[in-house]
């Protein structure tokens, strides 16, 4: 028997590697020590979810900055709400007095207060911005970049929870360099700070600690008055953990404590409701609210006891006129209304066949990917679980018929995880196409056991 020691293994792993062959029966035992070396080097290098984190701010800060050459008044306006969002930020932190310009006042009613028009915090966290250092736009956008950082690096863990970690960090590239996410992250869009919390939230909610849980509902309140369409999502992760009751208890706990600020002071209109009359009476996709408002549906100028009476008393009308409208109200919101999560904004100059054709097949693959991880039980849960947020995230704008990709975009991570597993799957059946004598000789090298530096345990190389 031929025996090499070392004084330090892994202190000597460079000269062991170089060392002369030493063999027992025909087996080099060099190989447990060369095979710990590369595993060693390839741990200085950052994480992935580190590098997906930096990738994402970056595009951010970069994109961000672009658009601020063209001048602080057109990065303003480079969003659809920027203008009323600086407007009011500027009223809750210098007490300045709001003048609505003609595109503020086609969204905006003079009788409204600015707290029951528009969702809290984002113009809050605007506020804030502008009291520590001043009026200026710079501020927010880093901070908004570490924010779609950390909805990159949320995405990665959701899709290892689904994926093998290759497979992960590529839906984790998706959502850094998500066209749709980098805009809405580098220009004043409240999805700046909603989508983030949203999927952290999602993240700290598969996690088995209490402390999880809590810090999860306090993310899933600061969603909601960042954008009143969170409770949903929130009672779906409520019922997620309804059969650990200290989890369930530490998730309300944390919602209430950190929504109970915003409803003292502001009220529950600005955290439940703020903007929904203007988005349920908007016309900008078909008319399904004027219909509805023909038969006696309207909860907000009749009340939602007559609303929820006349539906239940005319079923055959509300039925055709909601199932006349979602048609157009898919096609706009997926296809033909705006970006889509990838590859913008050169899909929208295509042809429109081909941009819709290119769009319908990415959701396509999104679905496929979906139906895959359902259909594998280890990862049936929590590929359920995403995929109903994913439905309640995009049901109040099908509701609604609100024409903005805004809207659905929370639900773009989630949309790019299950186009990764379709990938996957479509990579995995074409290797398992190669002839199987291929894979013989790998298999039976296997064979031979080691005994193993950093276990003590039998390693087959």
């Amino acid at each position: 028997m031929i025996i090499y020691r070392t004084a330090h293994p892994l202190r000597h792993l460079d000269a062991v590697a170089s060392a002369p062959t030493l063999t027992h029966h025909g087996d080099d035992i060099r190989r447990p020590y060369a095979s710990v070396a590369p595993a060693l080097r390839r741990r200085r290098l950052p994480p992935p979810a580190l590098a997906i984190f930096a990738l994402a701010a970056v595009v951010r800060i970069v994109v961000g900055l672009v658009l601020l050459t063209n001048g602080p008044d057109a990065y303003v306006l480079a969003s659809d709400d920027g203008d009323a969002y600086v407007a009011t930020a500027r009223w809750a932190a210098f007490g300045e007095p709001i003048t609505l310009t003609e595109r503020m006042a086609a969204k905006w009613s003079p009788d409204v207060q600015p707290p029951g028009r528009w969702p809290s915090a984002y113009w809050l966290f605007l506020a804030a911005n502008y009291q520590a250092v001043g009026f200026q736009h710079l501020t927010p956008l880093l901070l908004q970049a570490v924010l779609g950082g950390a909805s990159a690096w949320a995405a990665d863990r959701l899709a290892r929870r689904l994926l093998p970690a290759p497979w992960a960090l590529v839906s984790g590239i998706l959502v850094a360099t998500s066209s749709t996410l980098i805009y809405l992250s580098a220009t004043l869009n409240a999805e700046a700070l909603y989508i983030p919390l949203l999927l952290v939230a999602l993240d700290l909610l598969l996690r088995p600690t209490v402390r999880a849980a809590l810090a999860s509902g306090a993310l899933f309140a600061l969603s909601e008055a960042t954008r009143p369409l969170a409770l949903p999502v929130f009672l779906l992760a409520l019922a997620w953990r309804a059969r650990s009751p200290r989890h369930a208890a530490a998730l309300v706990a944390g919602f209430t404590l950190t929504l109970a600020p915003f409803l003292a002071t502001l009220g529950p209109t600005s955290v439940l409701t703020a903007g929904g009359e203007a988005a349920y009476h908007d016309t900008g996709v078909g008319h399904l609210a004027r219909d509805l408002a023909d038969i006696g549906i309207d909860p907000y100028h009749r009340g939602l006891s007559p609303s929820i009476s006349a539906a239940l008393t005319h079923p055959l009308p509300v039925g055709a006129a909601v199932l006349g409208a979602v048609p157009e109200r898919l096609n706009v919101l997926f296809l033909a209304g705006g970006w889509a999560p990838i590859g913008e904004p050169l899909l929208s100059a295509a042809p429109a066949p081909i941009t819709v054709t290119t769009r319908a097949a990415l959701y396509a693959l999104s679905a496929v990917g979906l139906i895959t991880l359902v259909c594998r039980t280890r990862t049936r849960p929590v590929a359920t679980l995403l995929a109903l947020t994913a439905a309640l995230i995009v049901l109040p704008p099908l509701i609604l018929g609100l024409p903005l990709v805004r809207y659905r975009a929370p639900a773009d991570p989630i949309f790019l995880v299950f186009v990764t597993a379709s990938l996957r799957q479509l990579a995995s059946g074409r290797s398992q196409s190669f002839p199987s004598s291929v894979m013989i000789a790998p298999v039976r090298r296997q064979a031979v056991p080691h005994k193993s530096l950093t276990t003590g345990g039998d390693e087959h190389l």
